[in-house]
């Protein structure tokens, strides 16, 4: 696989460093290898029009790339360039190899704020795994490409007791809502077919397209749904497939009000377009804001969820609700890579599901505390940082002081011992380069010192873009 010299300038976005001008752009290159937008086996574009389309000397590319082979993050052959490959030790600090060594022993310990799901698993999970033990006996051979039958009951009951009639054969278990993605697009989608996605969107549906090598059609997510590049979307019969989640967005938090859901539904009556709802923070929004979202009966629907943001992420189970001959094709084609979602999960996953609405409540009521904590955190360290008031769930979708980018905030975060994700990861168009995605769930004992730390580095982006800008001015 080749990346040209104009896409990779694309996927670099800000990279430049007050460290110097070779030491920003390794950082950013072993960056975007550690996170898989640069995958291993990718040829880098020769040093001189990269050079060129950098607007840089040959001489500081040359020195990034060596500095990066030394690291073990690219291998350079003669007649085949230079390509990309992960060393076996590669860590985080790789990620910023330039940068002198975090010295406090405090900060020596990184903090890990990139993952937006519970933090700790709940104790109903260990009772539930405790009393699926005890039943694991009965469960035959444990092989099963749909799912325990009893699990699939328990899905299909969810569904319908908030107005969606179903029942068990519609229902596709999963190991993960990640899988059920997989399964819909590598039975749905050809390569090079347009898809209909929101932006900002849920990274691993972008991987996931990408190496269908779909060509993306993107809807502007920013405070509300950008509507008639929606339905326009809907109704160009060149889109093959939409993504959507409009219950509870990711990463925005955001819910379609009821004039946007209506004229979803409306659109979908018509549309050529299978429509991949992805209902995994769904249940997470406020009953207020309606969970379940019904489409036109003709529309080719599937919804696909689990239980990783609701209870933990740790809790492998997920699902695809779709009709009964899309569930039976979906687990058909799982059973070519796997021969069933693990039996104990699948009994614990059933054992919750009787609970569900309780923990629904658990869930919700932690969630809404630790935002509003974190937003009165941020608002006494960080106040350049806009937080959207609108946004539920489990993350802030923060707006960044101008002229701070988020490529820039996550290298400089990462020398201050903490982890960060890029916003770029979540759009197709990389265009929300000004965003920072902010999990709630970081444990307490924690947060004080992670939101110090963000502070000090926002404070040095902010700083840096301003000696900058006051040395360019004449």
């Amino acid at each position: 696989m080749r990346i040209s010299s104009s896409n990779l300038v694309t996927l670099l976005g800000s990279w430049r460093s007050a460290a110097g001008l070779a030491e920003g752009l390794a950082d950013r290159l072993a960056g975007l290898i550690l996170d898989g937008r640069l995958p291993v086996g990718t040829r880098l574009p020769a040093e001189r029009p990269l050079a060129c389309d950098l607007q840089i000397s040959r001489a500081t590319v040359v020195g990034a790339l060596a500095h990066l082979r030394d690291r073990g993050f690219l291998t350079t052959r003669h007649g085949s360039g230079t390509v990309v490959r992960l060393p076996p030790d590669a860590t985080l600090e790789s990620m910023a190899p330039w940068t002198a060594p975090i010295t406090s022993e405090r900060s020596r310990q990184e903090i890990d704020w990139s993952a937006a799901a519970p933090s700790a698993p709940p104790p109903e999970v260990h009772a539930a795994f405790h009393a699926a033990l005890d039943r694991l006996a009965f469960t035959g051979t444990g092989y099963s490409a749909a799912g325990l039958a009893e699990l699939r009951v328990a899905i299909a009951h969810l569904y319908s007791s908030r107005g969606l009639d179903t029942d068990a054969d519609q229902i596709c278990v999963t190991t993960g809502a990640q899988q059920a993605m997989n399964l819909v697009i590598r039975t749905s989608l050809n390569a090079l077919d347009r898809v209909l996605i929101e932006s900002p969107t849920y990274p691993g549906a972008l991987d996931t397209f990408r190496a269908r090598n779909a060509r993306f059609e993107a809807v502007a997510v920013d405070g509300k749904w950008s509507l008639p590049a929606l339905l326009a979307g809907l109704r160009n019969p060149r889109v093959s497939l939409a993504y959507l989640m409009p219950g509870l967005h990711n990463p925005t938090g955001l819910s379609m009000d009821a004039t946007q859901r209506e004229a979803l539904r409306q659109a979908t009556r018509t549309t050529g377009a299978l429509i991949l709802v992805d209902d995994t923070l769904t249940d997470l929004a406020p009953p207020s804001d309606g969970a379940i979202l019904r489409f036109h009966r003709s529309a080719r629907i599937v919804r696909i969820g689990s239980l990783s943001k609701t209870v933990w992420g740790g809790l492998r189970v997920g699902w695809a609700r779709t009709d009964r001959a899309t569930a039976h094709r979906l687990a058909s084609e799982k059973s070519r890579s796997d021969l069933g979602t693990p039996m104990l999960e699948q009994i614990a996953a059933a054992l919750l599901l009787k609970d569900y609405p309780a923990l629904l409540k658990m869930r919700r009521r932690h969630l809404s505390e630790a935002a509003h904590t974190l937003t009165a955190s941020l608002a006494a360290a960080a106040p350049s940082l806009q937080v959207s008031p609108d946004a539920s769930g489990p993350s802030l979708w923060c707006r960044l002081p101008p002229d701070v980018t988020s490529s820039d905030l996550v290298a400089t975060a990462s020398r201050h011992g903490l982890r960060l994700v890029d916003a770029a990861r979540f759009s197709p168009d990389r265009l929300v380069h000004r965003r920072l995605r902010l999990p709630v769930d970081i444990p307490p004992s924690m947060r004080p010192e992670a939101v110090h730390r963000l502070s000090r580095a926002l404070e040095e982006v902010t700083t840096e873009k301003a000696t900058r800008g006051s040395a360019t001015r004449p």
